[in-house]
């Protein structure tokens, strides 16, 4: 009997699928952060994006504005981080094994 070792085609596909449920995440995140979002003018509404980046091999998400006022609204009116929190049922579904 002969084995075949599918490891790095198996570990392709969790890759594939992580990376799948991190956009799919963030992107469910950002959706919230800009609905919740104060508006004034728009302009920090429009400026709020998702980006998958890689850190010493670890993939991560990151959501935000580069607006110099943003972190100050955040403080102050919070969006992002009850987007985050209001999300964690919909990530935990995400991210379970399909």
């Amino acid at each position: 009997m002969k084995i075949k070792d599918n490891t790095s085609a198996v570990l392709r596909e969790v890759d594939r699928r992580s990376t799948e449920a991190l956009n799919e995440s963030a992107a469910f995140v950002k959706a919230i952060a800009k609905r919740d979002v104060v508006v004034k003018t728009g302009k920090l509404q429009r400026s709020i994006d998702a980006e998958t980046v890689e850190e010493a091999g670890i993939k991560k998400a990151v959501i935000g504005s580069p607006l110099n006022y943003a972190p100050i609204i955040e403080t102050e009116q919070p969006f992002l981080r009850p987007a985050l929190h209001g999300s964690l049922n919909f990530i935990r579904k995400v991210f379970r094994v399909r």
